[in-house]
């Protein structure tokens, strides 16, 4: 998961059973620092997750290659039992 900490916290916090998701692959996806002469690299993310640590705000920032889809899921399906089969899946990238 990057950069999406907020929206799972607020999904618990709402008791939403599930929560919209876009697969992508690293291709797909540019990190930057927003940070003034910073520099992130992806095996510098790839620690801080295994470390179970978080970086500070606002460190980094990821650019999407072709941009994203827009997802305008109602809230209901998100917060009531809906069999997956009914769930849309959305992917950007080769996987």
């Amino acid at each position: 998961m990057i950069d999406d900490y907020h929206r799972l916290t607020a999904a618990h916090r709402l008791r939403l059973t599930r929560m919209p998701v876009l697969l992508l692959d690293n291709d797909s996806v540019r990190v930057e620092s927003w940070r003034p002469g910073g520099n992130i690299t992806p095996a510098e993310i790839f620690a801080m997750a295994r470390s179970g640590r978080k970086f500070p705000y606002k460190t980094t920032r990821h650019v999407f290659a072709h941009g994203l889809p827009t997802c305008d899921v109602p809230l209901e399906l998100l917060s009531s039992p809906t069999p997956m089969d009914m769930a849309p899946v959305f992917s950007a990238g080769a996987l």
